[in-house]
């Protein structure tokens, strides 16, 4: 009888194996370091569900994503939001702010899902399809609703393991009446969170309040009164308030082809219920922070806020739309590293994560012709992207780490996360394999990995592989900054743009970065790079300059043209 099992974390593999439920059976995950997993651990064959998509088509499909999630999202608040605001007295939007981001992501990852399913299921006929229980994506939707609703011709089975203490516990009141409900969350607003703290006194009338982390805004900040908000010092509710889903009633017609392609309207549909459920469930618990920073308002009149790391969900998302819409308040984004390659990168999600979270971004480097390129010069009326002014991360002198040790190579290896849990297909896993069986046979040289994170075999598929390499070091703890404060690399691989951040790197080394099919360079930032870096297409390509570099043949790169650009500390007021 063929018989598929799908799965999706460690533990899937575990239960998977202890109750050989894998016997005689074809294998699938959508989460890379299972593969890995059962490859290395118990010589099992995987196979990776993102596998039946080109990677090269992920970034039209995530544009197309978030361009019909935003139309989504301006329809729900226009439908709904007036309603809300009536009996809520606020004036906000809510849909747009809470899931412009997750909402496009959302939809991509069903978009991927459906396309790589729908292929395993062509290509292969199965007589029992096994599928672990799972959530899809950032706003946890449930996986067996999306199979049902997706594939209604299709019968799963889905394995549900996990013992109730695993489940969430706490009070829930459901199908509370909106009307009544903010009226008693309003009365309750000042219990649910510390006001926001006056850390320093100015010598105006001034008021700026500033997000977490503060530290590098309030330099600037001299002459005002600053407040500093927290938004992880809110009290633990008693209990959980869910809303009645009745102000979601939707006609029979919508929606329809003028939000997404006649083939995919199913998906947009799942969308819509996945935000239904989402918003139900949390905004009665948003509401108390966003009305106690409304009275807060109301008593100190803020002038200005200023973030350094974007809220793109939850109540911080709703409370950058209070202040960006009240009328009186300019809101400020300054550049940092969360940001800093915004107006660098294409992609779909800088406009709904930065550009729209302000009215200005303080950046350097991007310019109003950036945004052009990028399709963002409509990102809305009030944002203003500000070219040649100061990044808020402080570059460090080398001469403070004059007595780094000199390692011969080392790989910047990104951790990875299932794609179930983000939306986000990896491309660059498959490279770190081959790279590893590349170096493994060079026993002369001195080789450290370094990652973005604590490896583990939950996001780092490379980890088991490792142990049986005796010429390669895992450094485990402190990241790519701490790294660079006590080792000097020769020559530094990077499979990811993000150690880019770091100013030590553009001092007497050798530097190659993996490009990456999902988040593209382009324009002046390209241009500049390619002066400093060496590019490697695919895996090929690196070899290549590998081998040319261990023959002497690769030459060091000192332009600084992208560090001057984009990079370097200077004058914020």
């Amino acid at each position: 009888m063929a018989k598929a099992v799908i799965l999706h974390t460690i533990d899937d593999v575990k239960h998977c194996v202890r109750h050989q439920l894998h016997k005689d059976a074809k294998l699938f995950s959508a989460n890379v370091h299972v593969v890995y997993y059962l490859r290395y651990h118990f010589e099992v064959k995987c196979e990776d569900l993102c596998s039946y998509m080109d990677t090269q088509d992920y970034l039209g499909i995530e544009m197309a994503a978030f361009k019909a999630s935003g139309l989504l999202l301006d329809k729900l608040d226009q439908k709904i939001t007036p309603i809300l605001n009536e009996h809520l007295d606020l004036a906000v939007r809510y849909f747009n702010p809470l899931y412009s981001f997750t909402g496009g992501r959302q939809l991509s990852l069903y978009m991927i899902l459906k396309h790589c399913l729908s292929l395993m299921l062509e290509q292969n006929c199965f007589e029992t399809i096994l599928v672990y229980e799972g959530a899809l994506g950032p706003l946890k939707a449930d996986l067996k609703a999306f199979l049902i609703r997706i594939f209604p011709d299709n019968k799963f089975y889905i394995i549900n393991y996990k013992k109730s203490s695993e489940m969430p516990t706490g009070v829930v009141i459901s199908n509370n009446d909106i009307r009544a409900l903010g009226r008693q969350l309003q009365k309750n607003a000042d219990n649910v969170l510390n006001n926001p703290t006056l850390i320093q006194r100015g010598t105006t009338t001034k008021n700026v309040l500033v997000f977490e982390p503060a530290d590098k805004l309030i330099k600037f900040l001299k002459d005002k009164n600053v407040y500093y908000l927290e938004l992880n010092k809110t009290k633990d509710a008693l209990c959980e308030y869910w809303i009645n889903q009745d102000i979601f009633s939707i006609d029979d017609n919508w929606p329809n082809a003028t939000f997404f392609q006649q083939d995919q309207g199913d998906l947009l549909l799942f969308l819509y219920e996945t935000l239904r459920i989402d918003f139900s469930k949390n905004i009665a618990q948003y509401l108390p922070l966003l009305y106690q920073c409304k009275n807060f308002h109301i008593q100190n009149f803020i002038n200005n806020v200023y973030w350094s790391t974007p809220f793109v969900n939850g109540v911080g998302a709703l409370l950058f739309e209070f202040f960006i819409t009240n009328g009186f308040t300019r809101v400020i984004g300054v550049q940092a590293q969360s940001t800093f390659f915004a107006g660098q990168l294409l992609g779909a999600y800088f406009a709904v994560t930065v550009f729209n979270r302000c009215h200005c971004y303080v950046t350097q480097g991007a310019t109003q012709a950036d945004m052009k390129i990028l399709g963002l010069d409509e990102v809305g009326n009030n944002t203003v992207v500000s070219p040649n002014v100061e990044v808020t991360k402080q570059f460090e002198s080398m001469s403070l780490y004059d007595n780094r040790v000199v390692v011969d190579i080392a790989l910047f290896l990104r951790t990875t996360k299932s794609f179930l849990q983000v939306g986000y297909i990896s491309a660059c896993v498959k490279v770190q394999e081959r790279l590893l069986e590349y170096l493994k046979d060079k026993m002369d040289i001195q080789i450290h990995i370094v990652t973005d994170e604590q490896p583990s075999f939950e996001n780092f598929a490379m980890l088991t592989m490792l142990k049986k390499q005796k010429n390669i070091t895992l450094i485990k703890e402190g990241g790519v900054n701490n790294y660079l404060k006590k080792y000097a690399p020769k020559l530094f691989f990077m499979d990811s743009h993000l150690a880019l951040t770091n100013d030590m790197l553009w001092k007497d080394t050798v530097l190659i970065l993996l490009k990456d099919p999902l988040n593209v360079f382009y324009g002046r930032a390209l241009e500049a790079l390619h002066k400093s870096i060496y590019f490697a297409g695919n895996y090929h390509e690196l070899e290549c300059l590998l081998q040319l570099y261990f023959e002497g043949k690769l030459d060091k790169k000192q332009d600084s043209t992208y560090l001057l650009q984009f990079a370097k500390h200077q004058n914020v007021e």
